[in-house]
This record gives structure tokens, sequence and C-alpha cells, in this order.
């Protein structure tokens, strides 16, 4: 005992029972119990007890001891920092008489300092103390029949006295907690000791809520409890507890690295991720400086931006960590600091990031961002974006050098602006059909407006990412073809050049047979003028003669005609042509000389071949060539007359495609060696001596066909025969 106890004992008159006691209480703080520390000499005298039996004891112990004598005290639970004394009505229930008590509470072990002094009057202190008590006090039987309730037991409950005196403890219990209810009340006869629960219970009000209930025995047939609500207890020591595990669960298993460093640096705590980042166990960094764990040439950044830290509050900072591998990774740090109860420093809250992977990505980023900035300012081809109403939202840099425009200037300018006036209205519209569609692909070629007036050739190619949240518009790629256009163009005068020639070429080399075929009616006309010369009074003879004339004419001029026709150079449409009559205009041309070379021709052309749709001329062109070709081979194979000197020209429908019509051309020469097969329609490529020929002719017969959706083929068998095969689509499918 201490001074002060042993002045508070020397102030009590000893002939008065006096007795320190240290409360034991329950999880609500009930008062349940007391354990004896000290009590006076005078005590003894009252009673059948030594000190052995009192000191060290709690009450309820010495009551089972002593069933002569019962203690029971109650008493307000002092909170802990109180520092003022209080007096307290404490009920003492001797076997002979009543007492009442002043109480003093005297430490933080909650130990209360009790004077007992027997005056009758008192007792009903006592009795108003229990009913005014803070907090539930009931007396009920051992069958649970509650006997006794205080004012806070009925407003607890919600009911009167008369409301609950005589009912069962149980007819308060909610049915979730009946069960139990009845077995804790089962045990409660048989213990002696105190007991303690907690049950859901019904207000009568207000619903169920939660009742602490604790109890002590009486005697063997009564019992005093105490009860609490601690519906709202309980309630916020659940939130509590969801705060912490939320708390836990967004401190330990948060993403990002968390450490708290004390005022000299010291690591106080860190979470999973931080430990995980640099690769370490908790308890290896707990307690250690954390410049231990950053790379050397960055710890006196940090040291400095420590100091900056506690005296601004917060911080942000990039450095360099050092993992446990050895391995440096970069990071990023940003903290605050929390402050003491004197306003001053207490201890660090920092998030640490692993930045190095992102850093990376950033520096990645912008060498790429470079990079294709460079590559679109040198590309060949504009990069362009219309908004919805067809205004330049973005025009590459490169636009300046290839079209003299500053891409800056066209911004908001409507893309039409570009576009050379007589090809405004077809890319209006064709922009129009392609905004309709999400992702839709246009291709389309014009031509543009350069800045200083000249005109360039554009493929374009466009596509519609007007839901596209990164373009939100069409997407243009100009591809200049100004010099594609100029040599295509050149390419095609040239082709009509060189065919124009080849068909002059084959004009000279059938001239004598043409020659021949001219001479012929026009020695008959001499004949026939002569003769109406000789007898002109005759005029049957007149008349025959001239008709005769009018025949042999007709017969020249159809002659000049079809060479005409076939040499001409103007340009051609496409047009409906009978085969038949193609073949016959050609063969006029080279009959005679086909003939003059002992050729036997053979003619097979199936009656009633649909038209084909066709550039007549052109078609004619090509038969001309392979007739040519296979004179030549037949000429080579048999230089004299010989019955198996055979050129064959059919015609048919193709049978494994209705569309088609076939014009077979076939001679009974040489054949097409081997190894130059593959090559035959390469241009300039021949077999013959170069005074003979210039190797257009089936290059120049194989673009044709091709230009009119057909193929020309061949098969060939080496010293027997040589077939081509000109397939051309008909002008209209037969049903």
């Amino acid at each position: 005992m201490d001074k002060q106890l042993t002045h508070h004992k020397k102030s009590i008159n000893d002939e008065e029972v006096f007795l320190i006691s240290r409360i034991i209480a329950g999880a609500s703080n009930n008062p349940l119990d007391y354990e004896i520390v000290y009590i006076s000499h005078s005590f003894f005298d009252n009673n059948n007890l030594d000190e052995e039996d009192i000191i060290g004891k709690t009450a309820k112990e010495i009551d089972d001891n002593n069933k002569s004598d019962s203690f029971m005290w109650l008493s307000f639970l002092m909170q802990a920092n109180e520092r003022i004394k209080e007096e307290f009505p404490i009920c003492f229930f001797g076997a002979t008489s009543q007492c009442y008590a002043d109480s003093y509470f005297y430490n933080h072990d909650f130990l209360f300092i009790h004077v007992f002094k027997k005056t009758e009057s008192d007792y009903y202190k006592v009795n108003k103390y229990i009913e005014d008590a803070p907090y539930g006090i009931f007396i009920a039987n051992n069958m649970g029949e509650i006997l006794y309730v205080n004012k806070q037991t009925r407003r607890i409950s919600g009911y009167s006295s008369e409301e609950i005196i005589g009912r069962r403890i149980l007819d308060f219990v909610a049915k979730e907690d009946y069960s139990r209810a009845i077995k804790d009340l089962f045990e409660q006869r048989s213990l002696k000791e105190r007991f303690e629960a907690q049950y859901r219970c019904e207000h009568k009000y207000d619903g169920i809520r939660i009742w602490e209930l604790s109890s002590v025995k009486l005697d063997e047939n009564q019992f005093i409890g105490f009860i609490n609500d601690v519906t709202e207890l309980i309630a916020s020591r659940t939130a509590l507890k969801d705060s912490q595990e939320r708390f836990k669960l967004l401190f330990e298993d948060a993403p990002l690295g968390y450490q708290s460093l004390n005022e000299d640096g010291i690591i106080l705590t860190v979470n999973n991720a931080w430990a995980e980042m640099l690769g370490y166990e908790k308890d290896e960094v707990i307690g250690k400086p954390f410049n231990n764990f950053i790379v050397g040439d960055h710890v006196y950044y940090c040291m400095r931006k420590f100091q900056e830290f506690k005296s601004r509050g917060t911080s942000h900072a990039n450095f360099e960590m050092l993992k446990k591998s050895g391995e440096r990774i970069k990071v990023h740090l940003d903290g605050r600091i929390s402050i003491n109860e004197n306003n001053g420093f207490f201890q660090t809250h920092c998030i640490i990031k692993d930045v190095t992977e992102q850093l990376i990505a950033e520096r990645t980023l912008i060498d790429s961002e470079k990079k294709y900035s460079a590559m679109i300012q040198n590309m060949s081809d504009v990069i362009m974006i219309l908004g919805d109403n067809a205004e330049i939202t973005y025009a590459s840099p490169n636009i300046e050098s290839l079209f003299g425009w500053n891409s800056i200037d066209l911004l908001g300018q409507p893309g039409v602006m570009l576009v050379h006036h007589e090809d405004a209205d077809y890319i209006s519209a064709q922009f129009g059909e392609l905004i309709k569609k999400h992702n839709e692909v246009s291709k389309m070629e014009f031509r543009v407006m350069c800045k200083n007036g000249e005109t360039r050739n554009i493929d374009l190619v466009a596509k519609n990412l007007m839901k596209d949240k990164d373009i939100s518009g069409v997407l243009l790629n100009f591809h200049d073809i100004t010099e594609r256009v100029r040599l295509e163009r050149e390419k095609l005068e040239m082709d009509q050049y060189v065919r124009n020639q080849q068909k002059l070429n084959a004009i000279g080399t059938l001239a004598s047979g043409i020659a021949h075929e001219i001479n012929n009616p026009i020695n008959g006309i001499m004949n026939y003028s002569q003769v109406i010369l000789d007898d002109k009074n005759d005029s049957d003879i007149v008349e025959s003669c001239a008709n005769e004339i009018l025949r042999e004419t007709d017969r020249v001029s159809g002659i000049v005609r079809n060479l005409l026709d076939f040499s001409r150079q103007q340009k051609q449409e496409y047009s409906e042509a009978d085969v038949s009559e193609i073949v016959a205009k050609t063969l006029s041309l080279i009959k005679t000389t086909l003939r003059h070379d002992g050729i036997n021709l053979q003619i097979d052309i199936d009656k009633d071949l649909p038209k084909i749709k066709c550039k007549a001329s052109q078609i004619q062109q090509v038969i001309m060539n392979l007739v040519t070709n296979a004179r030549d081979s037949l000429n080579e194979k048999f230089p004299e007359e010989d019955d198996g000197k055979i050129i064959k020209i059919a015609a048919y429908e193709d049978n494994s495609n209705e569309s088609f019509v076939c014009i077979e051309v076939s001679d009974t020469g040489n054949g097409i060696p081997a190894d130059v097969q593959d090559r035959i329609f390469d241009p300039f490529f021949t077999t013959k001596d170069r005074d003979e020929g210039t190797g257009l002719g089936l290059s120049i017969s194989h673009g044709i066909i091709k230009e009119h959706g057909g193929s020309l083929t061949f098969v060939t068998k080496r010293n027997h025969y040589t077939k081509f095969f000109i397939n051309i689509p008909v002008s209209i499918k037969r049903d």
C-alpha cells in the first residue's frame, strides 16, 4: 500500500467496517464481482470469518464458502482517465443487518475504498440508487420468472413493470436465440459463478434489439441480473471491424507500395506491395533506415528531399531504389506527414510506385512519336482527316512539299477546295456515300489542285472512322500517281502505235495477195468494158457486161473496205459483232496469199452463234496475226505445196462456260518448241529472223483479248500441230 492508501486507512474510524476491493467487470463494463484487497479488523468482530478467508478472494467465492453471510456490491465503473474522488452507495446484505457505504474510487486499478455505516435510514438511498442505476437491474427466480426490474430495465425493454413482472426472461428472447437461452437458463441454475451472454430480444416498439445479460446468484432460489442494450455498440464494433478489414485490404493488398518513416528516416511499416516490389520480407526492412534501400548516387538527393518533406508536409520525388537481388528500379514517391498532439512531426505516409517500365514505355513512345512524325513528314503520301462536314481537321505536314499547301492553313477549310473543279461533283457524291457506313472503305482517282495552280493525279483511299474516338472523321490517304498516269498514257499511245505498225506490217506482208485480189476484178472490168465498146449497139450484151462490171466493182470495194477496217487507227467503241463476219472480213485480206502458198484453208463456224461484245477491228487483228503465224510455220515445214498444209478456223460456244465464244485457229506446222512456250506472249520475243518479225504480234494479241475480258491460250505438239484458242465474252447470255 502506498502512502495515499495508508492515509485513507488512518482517516477512517476503525470501528466502522473498512474494505478495499478491486472491481471485476463484464464485457460491457457491468460490475460482476469484487476481489477483496484489504479489510479492517472491525469486520472480523462482526463476522465469523478469518482474514485468510477474505483477503484475495472474490465476493462470490466468500459467498459460496459462507452461506450465513452474503456479500454483493454494486457500483458505477469509473473510466480509466478519471482523476476525482467519487462517492457511491454500496449495498451490503449481511445475515443480521443492512448498511450503507461510502465508496471512493482510488486509482487506475479500479480499487475502491468502501466505508460501511450501519444506518438504517440510508437503506432507502440504496434502493433509490438501484432504481436509478444507469444499467438495467432485475431479480428473477430459478424458473426465470422476473420478480423485480428497475427503471433502466423498463426503458431498455419498452415495457412497464406490470408488463414484465411475472413473465419469464425467455418471453423477451427472439426465436433465433430462444433455444440457446433455454440451455443457458438451465446452466445458470447449477452455476455458482457469474454468468454472461448476449441475446436478440424483442423491444415493445423498436423490434429486435441485442441485450447483454449478466447475472450472479443471490441464493439457491434467486439471482440478480444486469441488462445493457448493446445493439449500437455491436453495430459500431461491426462497423469498426469492417472498417479495419477494409483498411487491411487497402493497406496490405493495395497494388502500390506503402511505407511509413519516423523523424529519423527509420522504416516503421511497409505493405505487401512494397516488400514484393523490392523482394524483401517485411521483417527484413522494418526498423532499418530507408537510405539502406536507395541507390548510392541517389541517397544525397533523397536526404535533401526528406528534410524538405518534414518542413513542407508533402513530397513528390523520383529516384532509384535497390532490390534485394541487386537490381536497380526507378520509383516515384508521393507522401504526406501526420502530426502529433503537439502539432509536431509524427510519421510519414508515402506511396511508392515502380515506374521503371512506365519510363521505358514513355521513352519508347516519345521515340516512336518522333519516328512516326519524321516518317509522315518524309513519306510520299499525304494523310488527311475530314470532319462530318467535310472540313479538314488534320493534314500531314508533308502536304506542303508535295502540293504546296501549308497544313496549318488548311485546318477548317472544306476538303473539296483541293479537288479539280471537273472532279468536284464526283468526289462530293463519293464522300456522301462513304459517311453513311462506319468503317466503309472507298477508293477513287481524281485530280487535285496544287497551290501554284498545277494539277496532280491522285489515287485516294478513304475510310469512314467517324465513330472512332481518336480519329472522329474520314481518314484519307493521298497517293500521287501523276507520273504513273503519264506513263500509262504514253504506254497506251505506244501500244496503239505498235498495233498500227503491226497492221501495216501485216498489210505489207499481204500486199501482193491483196493486189492480186484487186487485179483480177480490175482485169474483168477492163474486159467487159472492151466488149461494150465493141458491141455497143447490142443492148443485151451491154446490159450483161454492165452488170458484171458492177459485180466486180463491188468486189473491189469490199476488199478495200475490209482493208480500211483492218488498218483504221481511230478510236473504236465496244459493240455487238458477228464472229462469222469478223472471220470473213479477215480472210478476204489473206485468202489469196494462203492459196498462193498452197495452204488448204478450212472454215468451221457454228451456225446461230451468239454475238460477242468487242472492238471488231482488234479481234480481226488478233485472227490475222494467228493466221499469219500459222502460214509462216506451214511454209517452214512444207516449202512446197502439200496436202497436209492446213489452216483451220473454227468458232463455237465454250462448253465449260456458255458466257464465252471460242475462236480456234490451228495449223499442222512444226509446233512451238518446249523451251520457248513460256515466253511466246512476252513483248519482243520471237523465233523469227530479225528482218521477219518484231516479236510484238502475240504480245499485242494477248493484251487485246485480255482487255476484252477474255483469254488467249494454246496447245502444241512438236512437228505435229499448234492450236490457239480465243475466248471472248458473249454480248447477251442465252437463256
